[in-house]
């Protein structure tokens, strides 16, 4: 009896041990300014939409706010006067400290596109550098399918009868925000896809990546990537639709078709519009002159290397006679 009396306690302690609250950081940034932090905004973290918080704050002057909870699954809450509020965002608190990078997306009015039709596109994801992809790209084919109408950061921005796409940020060096912004889309199907151009397959699902869209003044949706994706694409959702003016909605992947991986895969070549004349061509087709520069490049400068270890020999070789 006494042993296992010692062995409950001892499993009692283990257990509120590891239960230890973690310290979870919040990171807040503009969606349309490239590392502008947003302070002041006021953060609610609940277990579920109708629980009392579990922690609350409002970011510094950095644009951060650091808390700590228990291990487990959260739902947040941001709000900040002029911008989009967003609710329920879920984040996972595992057993390490966490940093969370978001962005809030200012009201039309604040922005000057008022009387304009806005759908955006703001892409986050990790920022710890031994676990999360350095440079995730996002990717929107225009419904129009005219040449350029594929925009990226080689072709951030496109403009075609009425309409126009643009990549207002494009971050490189882990976190985010990318934005893409659509102005007075025209009916059609606008396919959007994050893609891992610094070549971690096996990091872009275990890179807290999350996509979230705005329609005009609201947030349509927000989706986080699963972990099993291990590619170098992820598609959030089949795509945006708009039916018409002011009539856009999220056409999302059946359940079928995510345990099948249909999200993971590249979209087909014909959803992606045609280069513009005289644009950089495709990723694969730069990447692959890129590396043979480099290849090149690396040849001649040990050819440089050798030659001059030569002449050096050779001129030692006559001092000495």
């Amino acid at each position: 009896m006494r042993l296992c009396a010692v062995i409950m306690v001892a499993a009692l302690w283990t257990s509120a041990a590891g239960a230890a609250p973690v310290e979870v950081t919040f990171q807040v940034n503009d969606s349309y300014v490239k590392d502008k932090v947003l302070p002041g905004v006021a953060i609610g973290v609940a277990v579920s939409a109708d629980a009392d918080y579990a922690a609350t704050g409002k970011t510094g002057s950095d644009g951060r706010l650091t808390v700590r909870l228990e291990t487990g699954a959260y739902l947040v809450n941001y709000r900040l006067d002029g911008y989009v509020p967003v609710a329920l965002s879920p984040i996972e608190v595992g057993e390490t400290p966490l940093l969370v990078t978001t962005t809030l997306t200012m009201m039309m009015e604040n922005t000057g596109l008022a009387g304009h039709e806005r759908i955006q596109i703001v892409l986050n994801w990790g920022s710890d550098r031994d676990r999360h992809v350095k440079d995730a790209d996002s990717h929107l084919a225009c419904a129009c399918l005219k040449p350029g109408g594929h925009v990226y950061f080689r072709n951030r921005l496109h403009e075609a009868d009425g309409h126009k796409v643009d990549l207002d940020v494009d971050d490189i060096d882990w976190g985010g925000p990318e934005t893409v912004t659509l102005l007075d889309a025209k009916p059609g199907e606008y396919t959007y896809w994050v893609y891992d151009y610094s070549g971690d397959d096996e990091k872009l699902g275990e890179s807290e990546v999350v996509v979230r869209v705005v329609f005009g003044d609201r947030v349509a949706g927000e989706f986080k990537i699963p972990k099993r994706v291990q590619t170098r694409y992820w598609r959030p959702f089949r795509a945006i639709v708009v039916d018409g003016p002011g009539q856009p909605r999220i056409e999302r992947f059946s359940e079928t078709e995510l345990v099948s991986g249909v999200d993971a895969s590249e979209p087909p070549a014909s959803l992606i519009p045609p280069e513009a004349p005289g644009s950089g061509g495709s990723d694969s087709a730069i990447d692959d002159i890129f590396a043979a520069g480099c290849t090149v490049t690396v040849f001649f400068a040990v050819f440089i290397i050798l030659a001059v270890v030569v002449i050096l020999a050779v001129v030692r070789a006559r001092r000495r006679r």
